[in-house]
């Protein structure tokens, strides 16, 4: 980590999500009014687990669109980035 808290190896892209999310998806008191769901670091760096990892979030987006009920999770939105991007997020 460098002197601003920021992991060196994290790219521009990943910097701004993440400043995105800090700015509006947090309630007055801190806690968290979205989540966001992602690939980890280690299932992007594996090329199979990658594309069977983006596969899940196609369909898991999919779903998600496609369905309304009071006891399943909303899809929110999507990272704007190429869906094959390792930072591609789901916003639930």
């Amino acid at each position: 980590n460098n002197s601003a808290g920021f992991d060196e190896t994290v790219d521009n892209g990943e910097i701004e999500s993440r400043n995105f999310i800090a700015r509006h998806c947090h309630r007055n008191n801190g806690d968290a009014r979205y989540a966001v769901k992602r690939l980890s670091r280690k299932t992007v760096e594996d090329v199979h687990q990658f594309l069977h990892g983006m596969t899940d979030l196609a369909n898991e987006a999919l779903f998600l669109s496609s369905v309304q009920h009071p006891h399943i999770v909303k899809l929110r939105g999507i990272a704007m980035e190429e869906m094959f991007s390792k930072n591609y997020f789901l916003l639930l």
